[in-house]
């Protein structure tokens, strides 16, 4: 990768995403430094365990092109530069830039039951500071084409904020109603 990369000891940037029908996930960038230990998140990897995803279930990983992540919350998003489908043993690696803007397309609602999207991704860690990206957490943006929705907007802000972001999700990590 051409970084120096340090295991994320709390693992606070590991998890097995698994997608239903109708899930997708914004685009956003992910958060710039450890909220714990102050590392910088420098690079993320993920493996596809999709045995039995086919591409025309959607659920693609999407790569964007946009702002600088430093700007927030002035950035936007203006391109999707590419689509990746979440096909088994597939691995992706990327490097956590001030703008590695990614998402995840909707997952078609007609995906049979048995057919489980699942990535899991471990993010591992850098001393590198010279980024503008300073969030904590990640930050999401609305895709270009999406309706405007000013709450949710107001909700993009709080979750990206690791002081603030408690009040709007529970314990278990899912966002309260």
């Amino acid at each position: 990768t051409g970084h120096t990369l340090i295991n994320d000891q709390e693992r606070l940037y590991w998890g097995v995403h698994v997608y239903s029908p109708g899930d997708k996930l914004d685009v956003h960038v992910d958060a710039g430094f450890h909220p714990i230990n102050g590392r910088k998140k420098q690079v993320t990897l993920g493996i596809y365990f999709s045995d039995s995803w086919l591409p025309e279930y959607g659920a693609n990983l999407e790569i964007w092109s946009g702002d600088d992540a430093g700007l927030v919350p002035n950035v936007k998003i203006y391109d999707c530069v590419t689509s990746i489908p979440p096909l088994f043993n597939r691995a992706i690696v990327f490097t956590c830039t001030d703008n590695s803007w990614h998402g995840i397309s909707a997952c078609k609602s007609t995906v049979p039951i048995d057919a489980r999207r699942i990535f899991v991704t471990i993010s591992y860690l850098g001393d590198e500071h010279a980024y503008s990206n300073k969030l904590k957490k990640a930050y999401f943006v609305a895709r270009p084409l999406d309706e405007p929705n000013p709450d949710k907007d107001a909700l993009r802000l709080i979750r990206a904020n690791h002081l603030l972001c408690s009040t709007v999700y529970n314990i278990s990590g899912e966002i309260k109603n």
